[in-house]
């Protein structure tokens, strides 16, 4: 039996609001299908499969309730897992997909391929609590606003189960559009 060869790209991440952009970068290029392996990004048919059938139960044209459900399918069915000590991993959206966990960037990452799969234009959010960066978010534009997307508050371990809309208080934001 053979194992897939998965390549990993290490760099030395700049500190502050430049490592920051930095991860933020290599998370928009994972969207856009532009990071090793797998090179799967938002127009790849195994995500755009994905939404599909995650939004088979949502009727046509209410983009409003797939939006939801691709929201509630990150936060529920991707298991929130750290990255390893001192290192700050991005994975492309299919193999979060596939080992069904991650980390906010991560999981944000799958959720922006997602909604962008089914025609809906996501960005990222950094949150800075005064001192560092420490979140990141999506945002989908819906309706004629942006719409917070956080698919790390699951409602375990103390946090809030968020929905469409529900965005964590924090000192200030940095936003980062992908396309």
């Amino acid at each position: 039996m053979f194992s897939r060869i998965v390549t990993t790209q290490r760099e030395a991440l700049p500190d502050g609001a430049r490592g920051t952009a930095r991860t933020l970068g290599v998370m928009a290029a994972a969207v856009r299908g532009e990071i090793a392996p797998n090179y799967a990004g938002y127009l790849d048919e195994r995500i755009r499969r994905a939404a599909l059938s995650i939004c088979s139960t949502v009727r046509g044209h209410h983009h409003g309730s797939e939006i939801a459900a691709l929201l509630a399918f990150c936060r529920d069915s991707i298991i929130y897992r750290l990255d390893p000590v001192q290192t700050e991993r991005v994975q492309d959206p299919l193999t979060t997909l596939e080992v069904r966990s991650g980390d906010c960037d991560d999981k944000c990452v799958l959720l922006a391929a997602l909604v962008a799969a089914l025609g809906h234009l996501p960005r990222f959010v950094a949150q800075f609590n005064g001192t560092e960066f420490d979140h990141v978010y999506c945002e989908v534009f819906h309706g004629g606003e942006w719409l917070a997307l956080d698919p790390t508050a699951d409602g375990n371990n103390g946090l809030a189960l968020a929905g469409v809309g529900w965005r964590n208080p924090a000192h200030s934001e940095w936003i980062y559009r992908i396309f």
